[in-house]
């Protein structure tokens, strides 16, 4: 296939932030940024318990990968670590089309993701951050190049695009690259989108890739921590 001469459907993030007003804090309190203000939200503890991952499951010896499409602040991902007593998992960037790392406007799903890695593989020997460009061929430069290295045991990816809006010569390529990884012993998962079974927002639609019959799909849920 030939990719790269179009420009119209463009890979957007999944994540969801909860509203300020939902927050037990005061405005008065998070408009002070050196007051001691308890963290919002559900420490690495509480999703181990959420979810039920005890014992060895802790990403022992294991070379992990995430695709993003934006950069992130390394100062971030420390501060997370130190926050909540985790260790300093070694970070490797791997730049793909010439893009430099540098955070932009979406840069809070790339933190997230590496974040949350680390508090569920906190002993993982590495984690490879894919970052590239935002485009078409972007998408398939990047996920070529983690299939190419063949160097992560697991990939993650937050990032898709609605399967009824991307072109069929698109997906083609993208099961032939993940098809490759399925060989090599690469297992990829992938968010599966924050709208359900709309995931265009008005017809019944799917994500990709998480819709890729080599891709495992990674389904939204609402957490509690308590019985």
């Amino acid at each position: 296939a030939v990719h790269g001469l179009e420009n119209f459907v463009h890979w957007h993030t999944h994540n969801k932030q909860i509203p300020k007003e939902t927050s037990n804090q005061s405005d008065k309190k998070l408009l002070q940024p050196h007051a001691a203000v308890s963290p919002v939200g559900l420490t690495p503890k509480d999703i181990k318990t959420a979810y039920g991952i005890q014992g060895s499951a802790d990403g022992s010896g294991q070379t992990l990968a995430v695709f993003q499409l934006d950069g992130y602040l390394a100062s971030d991902i420390q501060a997370y670590e130190k926050a909540f007593d985790l260790p300093n998992v070694p970070l490797r960037n791997i730049y793909v089309d010439g893009v430099t790392g540098n955070a932009g406007a979406d840069s809070l799903e790339v933190t997230l993701d590496i974040e949350l890695m680390i508090a569920l593989a906190p002993k993982a020997k590495e984690i490879l951050v894919y970052e590239g460009v935002n485009s078409t061929q972007g998408v398939i430069n990047i996920y070529n190049k983690i299939a190419a290295d063949n160097l992560a045991q697991s990939v993650s990816t937050s990032w898709g695009a609605p399967e009824n809006k991307t072109l069929t010569s698109f997906l083609n390529s993208e099961n032939t690259i993940f098809k490759q990884m399925a060989a090599q012993g690469q297992t990829i998962y992938a968010a599966a989108g924050d709208a359900g079974a709309y995931d265009n927002g008005s017809t019944l639609s799917v994500d990709d890739p998480a819709s890729q019959p080599y891709v495992i799909a990674v389904g939204g849920t609402t957490l509690s921590t308590d019985s």
